[in-house]
């Protein structure tokens, strides 16, 4: 009696474990709008709407045109560059201490250049970073001497981002400094700027 009343109980659980496994979860339906509500009673602070505020009138008048940069004339300074480790920063300025300067392509790196110069290998292979490592604990100089044929008004110098910090000189006097890697500086050079050759 008791064999048999173990064998129904044991059968009896092993159906209702197959009915509950083969039976779907049972989910509320709920519809996009009646997530929507929730949401707004949840998240949304409601207030007004920027787009309901009334429109400001502008009255337009004749005047003089504000100042623009030469947006006409463009000089790319890419190319060669000279590019040293030696001298003093207001030597250099003035142009001098550069005839054993490296070629430098810009844009690009001091890596690069030190490559091309048959200075250093590849820094990114093998173990030669620990040897370019100590040419980047020093100070570098880059020159550039280009002519300017613009008319002067609003003269702009930009750079696409200068890695990581730089004094920026033009014919010979500092203009600006700069701290930063990603993008600029853009310095307004129209009292520095002359028109011809610029060492």
């Amino acid at each position: 009696m008791k064999t048999n009343f173990k064998r129904l109980l044991s059968g009896l659980l092993a159906f209702v474990l197959a009915v509950t496994l083969t039976l779907p979860a049972w989910v509320p339906a709920v519809s996009a709008m009646d997530m929507a509500e929730y949401e707004q009673k949840t998240y949304y602070k409601n207030g007004a709407s920027p787009m309901a505020a009334k429109a400001d009138t502008v009255t337009l008048s004749t005047g003089k045109a504000p100042a623009q940069s030469e947006v006409n004339y463009v000089l790319s300074l890419d190319g060669t560059w000279k590019m040293t480790s030696s001298g003093k920063a207001a030597d250099l300025a003035a142009g001098k201490g550069w005839e054993k300067a490296y070629d430098a392509q810009v844009p690009g790196s001091i890596y690069t250049a030190l490559m091309d110069a048959g200075v250093i290998e590849d820094p990114y292979v093998g173990d030669n970073m620990k040897t370019a490592n100590k040419y980047s604990e020093k100070s570098w100089y880059f020159c550039r001497t280009f002519t300017y044929e613009g008319k002067g008004e609003r003269v702009e110098l930009g750079f696409d981002g200068l890695c990581n910090v730089a004094d920026i000189y033009l014919n010979g006097k500092k203009i600006s400094s700069h701290e930063g890697m990603f993008g600029g500086p853009f310095v307004d050079v129209t009292n520095v700027i002359k028109k011809g050759r610029t060492p």
